[in-house]
């Protein structure tokens, strides 16, 4: 009789250029991490990236995959506004307020449109044997309370996670997202998380990350002194390779060391 292996999960949603999702799958081996980017520029980005890693490395980072979607709340097609400055691409439109208040980056302007895919976590998770989602980590621009309930009855086996919002309903950065502190506040009361930290994002408060944990949840992510510095590590190591460091031999030296 075959024996199925039932997967530990973790999420990257909002890829980017993949840094957070690869350092976390460099981090915990056990585990296969699923990135989502839906801009297919960036697709490529990781992919080389990826490559240029594993090339530093001498091993292929099989425990990660990435794939081409937007996550929301319905299986289908929407419209990606992609935005003059890199870190803002979204789903949304930007709310025409921003520049009533301070921010900390300009250039939130949409340059392109494009269509792209999305789909629910709970549609991609439906014939997939696992036992648990070990970490969530989403930046998905203005989406993130979304695609926590995109999960759907999944929910209950997401341990721990991050997202970003807005501190106030006022100061949202996309129009109707309701993206924002408040309203993750409640949702995440109504499924039995916990807040466990909450760091600002930029220099007025205007965008917060926020991390909570399952209450059922004991010490699955919690991580060791050792964990701390190689997430650290690898996160600083991923962007010296990806910036083709003239010291990167030296870093190449203490991956091995932390990996013996």
């Amino acid at each position: 009789m075959d024996v199925v292996l039932l997967e530990q999960i973790i999420f990257d949603v909002g890829a980017n250029e993949g840094h957070d999702g690869l350092s976390l799958a460099l981090l915990f081996k056990d585990c296969k991490v699923y990135a989502f980017e839906p801009n297919k520029y960036y697709i490529k980005i990781i992919n080389n990236h990826k490559k240029k890693i594993e090339k530093i490395i001498g091993s292929k980072i099989n425990n990660y995959k990435v794939i081409n979607k937007a996550i929301s709340i319905k299986n289908t097609s929407l419209i990606l506004n992609i935005s003059k400055n890199v870190g803002a691409h979204s789903l949304y439109n930007f709310n025409k307020n921003l520049y009533k208040f301070k921010r900390h980056v300009k250039d939130y302007e949409v340059t392109k449109k494009t269509r792209v895919k999305v789909i629910k976590l709970s549609s991609f998770l439906k014939n997939k044997n696992f036992n648990n989602i070990r970490y969530l980590h989403c930046d998905a621009q203005g989406s993130d309370i979304n695609v926590l309930k995109s999960l759907g009855n999944y929910i209950k086996f997401l341990n721990y996670g991050v997202v970003e919002v807005s501190s106030s309903r006022k100061k949202d950065l996309y129009q109707n997202s309701n993206n924002n502190f408040n309203n993750l506040n409640k949702f995440l009361k109504k499924n039995n998380f916990i807040i466990t930290d909450i760091k600002s994002n930029d220099p007025f408060d205007n965008e917060l990350n926020v991390f909570f944990r399952n209450r059922t949840t004991h010490n699955r992510f919690n991580l060791t002194w050792l964990q701390k510095y190689k997430l650290k590590f690898y996160q600083k190591f991923i962007r010296k390779i990806v910036m083709g460091h003239y010291k990167i031999f030296l870093y190449k030296l203490i991956f091995k060391v932390l990996n013996d």
